[in-house]
């Protein structure tokens, strides 16, 4: 989890499906 997300973000992109949830891996942590 990377701490950059905003929770309520973290949630919905988590929600929403894994190919969201590695965008916003990918936005929060780039080096990861």
């Amino acid at each position: 989890v990377d701490s950059l997300s905003i929770s309520g973000v973290d949630l919905d992109f988590n929600a929403s499906g894994d190919k969201f949830g590695s965008k916003r891996c990918a936005l929060g942590n780039p080096g990861k």
